[in-house]
């Protein structure tokens, strides 16, 4: 199975535009989570409904497309267990869910093969910095309580799976502007491929450490998948071992983060810590002090 190409992220953005413009818009004929997770957070912004081709109801349905948008669903399913193949779209409206979903999410990587219980722990920390960002980084207002979306599939046939999260917040260039010291890097270079060196972070003294993005990208390495972060109108990707930085043609406010694994490829946290500085070491980040509390079938 191919994985996703940052052009489709584009294409598929500027064909929300035109949905929640004035003209109608494209849908592919095979969706994928980070297709549901983009559309999902574009509606509820609007506060509108949505409707999707008929052929492809039952399936957002399941992955829980009207269930984030409190809308009634066109279509009655028979909701089996997931059982790690995917993880149904969530809102992410409070840090309280962060520690919840974090580990609902990791339960698609326990199909991976030869994973050990380090890296499943690890990657359960790499979850929870990356939704606690929805929250530490979008607005709360009375209004509008959505913070960001997050949705997963599996694709045993295709070899591969797809992890989304997706925010309305500030943005990752704005984010990072509150740190000092990365202000005149700003002004060169991509704030997304900033944003995945290890120990970056918009809040040097804050909770957050920079670790969810980093680790998130060398695992990407190790495993030759893919990740996509897109904020404002910036990318940042890592596909098959190729790394590209560079501007988008469309403008997201917020941040989108796209990981593909291939799930016959393992995953070993150990291997990605054994590449890092040491802790002890000026530069190094003390891992322990990190606080994180087939679908129908």
């Amino acid at each position: 199975m191919e994985k996703t190409k940052v052009e489709e992220v584009s294409w598929w953005l500027s064909q929300l535009d035109l949905l929640f413009g004035t003209e109608r818009a494209q849908i592919p004929d095979f969706i994928k989570p980070f297709h549901i997770a983009c559309l999902a957070v574009r509606a509820r912004q609007a506060g509108v409904n949505v409707a999707l081709p008929k052929d492809l109801d039952t399936y957002a349905t399941r992955m829980g497309l009207w269930d984030v948008l409190d809308m009634p669903a066109p279509v009655a399913i028979a909701r089996m267990p997931a059982a790690g193949r995917f993880v149904e779209a969530r809102r992410i409206t409070s840090d309280n869910q962060v520690h919840g979903i974090s580990l609902e999410l990791s339960s698609m990587f326990h199909r991976s093969r030869g994973i050990s219980d380090e890296t499943i722990d690890s990657i359960q920390i790499m979850l929870s910095e990356l939704l606690g960002n929805c929250c530490a980084h979008s607005p709360r207002t009375q209004e509008e309580q959505v913070f960001g979306v997050t949705i997963g599939q599996s694709w045993a046939r295709g070899g591969l799976a797809q992890l989304c999260i997706v925010d309305c917040g500030m943005g990752i260039r704005n984010s990072l502007s509150h740190n000092e010291q990365l202000v005149h890097r700003l002004n060169v270079e991509n704030a997304c491929g900033i944003a995945t060196e290890y120990g970056v972070t918009g809040k040097p003294f804050g909770a957050h450490s920079g670790y969810g993005l980093t680790f998130t990208n060398d695992l990407t390495s190790q495993n030759r998948g893919c990740l996509l972060v897109i904020s404002g109108d910036e990318y940042y990707s890592n596909r098959c071992g190729v790394v590209r930085t560079s501007k988008l043609p469309i403008h997201w406010d917020g941040t989108i983060v796209i990981f593909e694994w291939n799930i016959n490829v393992s995953l070993d946290a150990r291997q990605v810590y054994d590449n890092w500085p040491d802790p002890d070491s000026d530069s190094g980040v003390e891992l322990e002090e990190l606080d994180y509390g087939d679908i129908f079938n």
